[in-house]
């Protein structure tokens, strides 16, 4: 399988509340966490194969995102996340 990540919504929150700090929903085909034959059970993965996080940096040249939170099933799941632990909300540009 050949891994696929996609930036779905780019948003702005204020670390320390002064600080804007960029926050990207990512959706991707498989799940950061899961490692075969170092992980029990499945990769958290919905009915369509695909997984959801939260990241707070642009990747370098080449890489891609890094997951900075627990898997979501949805987009509406990660945005729910990112507005419950940032403190002072997201500002979301689309």
């Amino acid at each position: 399988m050949r891994r696929k990540q996609e930036v779905i919504r780019r948003g702005v929150w204020l670390y320390d509340g002064s600080v804007e700090t960029p926050v990207f929903v990512i959706k991707q085909n498989w799940d950061y966490y899961f490692e075969d034959g170092y992980s029990d059970g499945k990769p958290d993965l919905n009915d369509d194969g695909e997984a959801y996080y939260l990241s707070y940096s642009a990747p370098q040249d080449g890489e891609f995102h890094r997951a900075s939170s627990r898997t979501c099933l949805s987009e509406n799941e990660a945005i729910q996340l990112a507005e419950e632990t940032l403190r002072g909300g997201v500002r979301w540009k689309i």
